[in-house]
C-alpha cells in the first residue's frame, strides 16, 4: 500500500510530539512493507519566489516532499493560516507523482484545510489525527499570548485577533483582513475536516 503522511513540519528539522509520532509511523509502515511518503511544509525566510516549491529528500528511507515557502508572501497571510492555495497546488503535484492509496493528515497547521478537498478530489481516502486544538485554535493549544488558558475558545471569532496578531507579528498587513479571516476560519476548517462539501 502507498501511504502519504501530511504535516506542518517534519524530522529532522523539527522534533515535537507530532513529528516524532509521524516519524514512528513512517518507520513502522516501511518495516511492514508499505511504500511511504511524507508531505511537509518548511518555512523559508527568502522573499525570492525561486526559493519556493517542492523538494524531495530521502529521510530514513522515505521520500519527504518538503514544500518550501515563506508564509508572509501570501496575498492574504491571515487567510493563508487556514487556507493556503500554494500548498493545495503543491499537494496536487505530489499526489500525481506518489499516487497514494491512503493519506494520513497528522497536522493541518501551515497546510490549511484545503488539503482535504484536494485529497478528496483525487479520490484518496483520508485519516486525520487531531494532535492538538489547531482546528479550533490558531495557536493550537488554547493558550492566550500571555500563557493563560483560553476559557471560551473562538467565540466570537474576533476574540482571537490578539492571538493572530501575536502569532504572526512579522506580518505588516491590515487588521480588517485579519478579522475577515478569523470570521471564516473555523467554519472553513470544520467543513474541510468533515469533508462535507
Amino acid at each position: 500500500m502507498k501511504i502519504l503522511y501530511l504535516l506542518h513540519q517534519y524530522y529532522p528539522d523539527h522534533m515535537g510530539g507530532t513529528e516524532l509520532m509521524a516519524r514512528g509511523l513512517v518507520r513502522r509502515m516501511r518495516e511492514a512493507g508499505h511504500a511511504v511518503s511524507v508531505f511537509a511544509y518548511r518555512e523559508v525566510s527568502s522573499t525570492d519566489p525561486a526559493a519556493y516549491g517542492t523538494r524531495i529528500e530521502k529521510v530514513e528511507g522515505a521520500d519527504v516532499y518538503w514544500f518550501d515557502f515563506n508564509f508572509s508572501q501570501n496575498v492574504n497571510p491571515w487567510e493563508a493560516e487556514h487556507r493556503n492555495r500554494f500548498v493545495d497546488s503543491a499537494l496536487r503535484e505530489v499526489l500525481r507523482e506518489v499516487g497514494p492509496d491512503v493519506a494520513h493528515v497528522m497536522h493541518g497547521m501551515k497546510l490549511g484545510g484545503g488539503i482535504f478537498k484536494v485529497l478528496r478530489q483525487a479520490g484518496v481516502p483520508v485519516v486525520t489525527t487531531l494532535a492538538d486544538y489547531w482546528f479550533i485554535c490558531l495557536r493550537y493549544l488554547l493558550l492566550l499570548p500571555d500563557g493563560t488558558a483560553c476559557q471560551t475558545g473562538p467565540v466570537p471569532p474576533e476574540r482571537c485577533l490578539d492571538c493572530l496578531l501575536a502569532t504572526h507579528s512579522d506580518i505588516d498587513r491590515g487588521v480588517d483582513d485579519a478579522l475577515v479571516a478569523l470570521e471564516q476560519r473555523n467554519e472553513f476548517l470544520r467543513t474541510a475536516l468533515l469533508c462535507s462539501r
